[in-house]
């Protein structure tokens, strides 16, 4: 299962094992207070989200989606291995990337959007850059199984996570895709990350049943801490 919010429109995107992905208008989602509608009913008769939109085209489950930044562009990866940019607005696919070997896990943004980054079952992280046609331009090894998240920090100097099933969290320094830090505190496999709005902590949740909270510096990694 996948998840991505456009806030700008109030539009959830969702992906499952259906290989496809669904768009919800969540601006349909009333308060009990609220007046009744008929254009916003769930199953059961409570009031709920709008399906606006299904987008078919992966071949396999769809297990991550994230929407680009100030753009009408989704992004979203698969157990079939490709990753796949869609034009909310026009309703297709607009590009397929093609390089990971295994299923694509997550993907993520940068703060502008002009690099997308991608977490794999084939253990790596590739990077995209969207301002040439997302060309994958870098190839970030060190993962010892699959990567199952990944996430930029979006205040201080920018950072970017990756979580793995080998229980290890690494950060990522964008200026030349070095290794600045390891985490290994997880006793099992590390699913998910996610910054603190302020960017000074990081958050990761694992299969060992608990969330460990990492601070992070805000400042740009010395050459000395690279791993």
């Amino acid at each position: 299962c996948a998840a991505g919010v456009l806030a700008s429109r109030q539009v959830v995107a969702t992906g499952g094992g259906d290989n496809q992905i669904k768009l919800w208008n969540v601006a349909a989602h009333k308060r009990a207070s609220d007046p009744p509608s008929h254009t916003s009913v769930s199953q059961g008769g409570a009031a709920g989200p709008t399906l606006i939109q299904c987008l078919s085209g992966h071949s396999g489950d769809v297990v991550s989606c994230y929407f680009r930044p100030n753009h009408n562009i989704l992004v979203s990866g698969s157990e079939d291995r490709h990753v796949r940019l869609w034009d909310v607005e026009a309703q297709e696919c607009s590009q397929t990337l093609i390089g990971h070997t295994a299923e694509v896990c997550s993907c993520t943004y940068d703060r502008d959007g002009s690099i997308l980054a991608t977490g794999s079952s084939d253990k790596t992280v590739r990077l995209w850059d969207t301002r040439q046609r997302n060309r994958c331009f870098q190839t970030l090894r060190g993962h010892k199984a699959s990567v199952y998240s990944v996430a930029f920090r979006r205040e201080g100097f920018e950072l970017l996570g990756s979580a793995s099933q080998d229980g290890s969290v690494a950060v990522w320094d964008p200026r030349n895709w070095k290794c600045v830090q390891v985490l290994k505190e997880h006793a099992g496999e590390v699913v998910g990350l996610a910054w603190h709005p302020n960017g000074s902590l990081l958050a990761s949740g694992s299969a060992d049943m608990t969330v460990h909270l990492h601070q992070i510096r805000a400042s740009a990694p010395e050459a000395h801490e690279y791993v």
